[in-house]
């Protein structure tokens, strides 16, 4: 379990000083528990209403949360998007930036999402299975957690562990700076 400031990408900042956390922690062999949480500023931040939950793809064009999980010593790699109107995506890819695919397998068990404007803080908590082979349920696995906030008069910052040279690229392994160890067997 592990608990991460994220910082913004020096290229977008925010106009507004938000803080921006998550924590990650392995359920078991192939379940994460994320969650996501906003400080300061909260009232700033563009939050869609909620229409239909499910899946939707192009989430990070608006306020989102993300995470990346990838095996350790393999190319292939997990996108996990989260939007607060409870809509998400997840995607299985080859390696960077290709063979991007709907993860057929993979399931979302919970998702919940607050914000409290008189308070300044907005969380975003979500678990979920990962369609990965068993043999990488032994593995200790590298993880980019990222959030993109767009705030209500258009501007949009990228937060993450750490940024590549360059503009915002989550994708880049480079930000999969957290190291999550398999579980310890019961």
């Amino acid at each position: 379990m592990a608990l991460f400031h994220l910082e913004p990408h020096p290229d977008t900042p925010s106009k507004s000083g938000f803080q921006v956390y998550a924590f990650a922690k392995r359920w078991n062999p192939l379940e994460l528990v994320l969650t996501f949480s906003i400080r300061d500023s909260v009232p700033k931040i563009a939050w869609y209403e909620p229409t239909q939950e499910g899946r939707y793809d192009e989430l990070w064009k608006h306020s989102c949360f993300e995470a990346f999980v990838q095996p350790v010593a393999r190319d292939d790699y997990v996108e996990l998007n989260f939007a607060p109107e409870k809509r998400w995506a997840l995607y299985d890819l080859d390696g960077y930036r290709s063979g991007l695919r709907n993860s057929a397998e993979a399931a979302l068990r919970d998702m919940r999402f607050t914000s409290q404007e008189q308070l300044s803080y907005a969380v975003c908590s979500m678990r979920v299975t990962l369609d990965l082979p068993p043999s990488f349920a032994d593995v200790p696995w590298n993880v980019g957690l990222s959030t993109i906030i767009e705030e209500t008069d258009g501007t949009k910052s990228y937060w993450a562990l750490a940024h590549a040279p360059g503009p915002p690229d989550f994708h880049n392994a480079d930000c999969f700076i957290a190291t999550l160890p398999a579980p310890a067997a019961p």
